[in-house]
């Protein structure tokens, strides 16, 4: 299981309304956003092909995967951005094996 977290700083604390416990330490600080049961993969952006569709690199193998979001995404989508990637369920109109489900922005 994968879990997902959003740190908390003391720069979001009015922004968020949230409280900031300096005495539980670090992983009091964090909001957990949402699990995964599922593997994940990690692969290297290459290209947008259209609106859903990108191409990445698992390794040496080149794929295709499913982008939920159709916006332009310039600012995350660049060459070689590191993303995750969750294996899609298979249905008959499926054109990819993946979902790209996170992408890293600079060095977070």
């Amino acid at each position: 299981m994968t879990s997902f977290y959003l740190d908390v700083y003391l720069t979001n604390l009015y922004r968020y309304n949230l409280k900031f416990n300096l005495s539980e330490g670090y992983e009091a600080n964090r909001l957990k956003l949402f699990e995964i049961d599922e593997p994940l993969l990690h692969a290297t952006f290459k290209r947008k092909i259209n609106r859903f569709l990108v191409e990445l690199n698992i390794g040496k193998n080149l794929v295709l995967a499913h982008l939920r979001n159709s916006g332009r995404l310039e600012d995350l989508l660049v060459s070689n951005a590191k993303t995750l990637l969750k294996r899609a369920h298979k249905t008959e109109k499926r054109k990819t094996l993946y979902d790209v489900i996170a992408v890293w922005h600079g060095n977070s």
